[in-house]
């Protein structure tokens, strides 16, 4: 072989060489990397809002009946779980009017992971979400525990944010009763009760499977038909 016919046979399958590491880059090829590292993610922190509102009667009702009147506050006690490498300043609540809402915001970064899902389905025995109702989230963005004021009566709740292909959704949970305090209870239409069964808590939208937004509604039993519409 002539030197020249060499150097350009080196060359070719140097460029062969190249055209391959870029092809298995564009294609998804892996390369040796540490099996520990974990990534987290874009880490920005933000204001994540979710709130709490009285059930209104459903629009096809001319004549509704008579309305209770529900007040809210969140007591937030310090205990959550955030992904690794996210920014967490904690929680925050305000009631908003005309129609008295309690917004709750958590001051955190958004990437899910598998450990605040672990933390809030362990502290969860019943919970609500926007899909079916014996799902359980698989990764959340972060968990935090507090207590949920209805009219003066305190429930402990833990609240958490995952997300899907149609955006960020939040989780509300319930915990197992202590000792010899009553349990919450689900109705057959997959809405809570409270223990002391006052109150019932369900999706906003009916929560139908699919069904995204960052709040829960709050009622009372007779009432259960103001959870079908938002």
């Amino acid at each position: 072989m002539k030197p020249i016919d060499a150097l350009r046979g080196a060359v070719a399958l140097r460029m062969a060489g190249a055209l391959c590491l870029l092809l298995l880059a564009a294609c998804g090829g892996s390369n040796e990397q540490d099996p520990t590292a974990t990534d987290p993610g874009e880490v920005v922190l933000r204001d994540n809002l979710m709130a709490f509102l009285q059930a209104p009667p459903p629009s096809w009702q001319t004549n509704p009946p008579v309305q209770p009147q529900l007040s809210f506050q969140f007591e937030y006690g310090g205990e959550y779980v955030v992904s690794q490498g996210q920014p967490w300043q904690g929680v925050t609540s305000q009631v908003v009017t005309p129609a008295p809402t309690l917004e709750v915001t958590a001051q955190a970064g958004r990437h899910k992971t598998v450990p605040p899902a672990t933390w809030f389905n362990d502290n969860s025995q019943l919970l609500l979400g926007y899909g079916l109702e014996d799902d359980r989230p698989d990764e959340l963005n972060f968990a935090f525990a507090g207590n949920l004021v209805i009219n003066g009566s305190s429930y402990p709740v833990y609240l958490g944010q995952g997300s899907d292909l149609l955006g960020d959704d939040w989780w509300f949970g319930v915990p197992a009763p202590q000792g010899d305090e009553p349990p919450w209870t689900r109705d057959s239409s997959g809405y809570l009760h409270t223990p002391d069964g006052k109150y019932v808590v369900c999706p906003k939208n009916g929560g139908y499977f699919g069904a995204h937004d960052n709040a829960f509604q709050v009622i009372t039993p007779d009432l259960t038909v103001n959870c079908v519409e938002a």
